[in-house]
This record gives C-alpha cells, structure tokens and sequence, in this order.
C-alpha cells in the first residue's frame, strides 16, 4: 500500500493519529483494505467531506457492513476501543479506514 496514501487517510480521518507514532503496531490496520479501490476511488475517499462528530457518515457502527469490515481488521478487537464493549463509545472513535469505508459507503461507492 501507498505509505502517503495511508497517512493521508489516517491523518484525514483518524481521531487517534500521530505522525510520530504512525509505524505502533496495529495503527492503520484497516488501511490495507483500501487497496482495491481504484484510483477513482481513492479520489471520492479524498473528496469526502469528514465531520468528527459524525465520523461514520450515520451508519451505525454496528451495521453488518462495518461490523465486517472490523472482523478483517488484524488489530486485536479487545484492544480497539471502538469494538472493546468495556468502553464508553463517548471515550472512544472509529479508526480512520473504518470512516472512510463508512463514507464510501454512503455514498454508494463500497
């Protein structure tokens, strides 16, 4: 995967990003799932406009879709505080991928 294109995406859309710790293990797990799209894609993706205090574009993040996209995801469910049930979703956010994903979703692009 494109490693700008990851950290833009990252940067874009993840409330928990660190350009000094971009390279922790498990930050931008998701990511790689975005391969497949096509350029095309990858230009909706940068074209989306992102509001953090809707950061998966009113899907529920318990909709099937992303529930299983988060089931590809190789960081530890348990240690991702948006899927650990043991954390208030209020201290907690979607990863940046999984934003993305939703916001191609809405749109009808994924």
């Amino acid at each position: 995967m494109d490693t700008q294109f990851r950290k833009d995406i990252c940067r874009r859309f993840c409330r928990y990003f660190k350009a000094e710790k971009f390279d922790d293990p498990g930050c931008g797990a998701l990511a790689p799932l975005l391969e497949h799209i096509s350029r095309t894609g990858w230009d909706e993706l940068y074209a989306l406009e992102f509001n953090p205090a809707y950061p998966l574009y009113a899907i529920h993040g318990d909709d099937p879709r992303l529930v299983e996209i988060c089931e590809k995801c190789s960081y530890p469910p348990l240690d991702c505080d948006f899927r650990n049930p043991e954390v208030s979703n209020d201290d907690c956010a979607p990863c940046g991928a999984l934003c993305g994903i939703a916001g191609l979703i809405s749109t009808g692009r994924w």
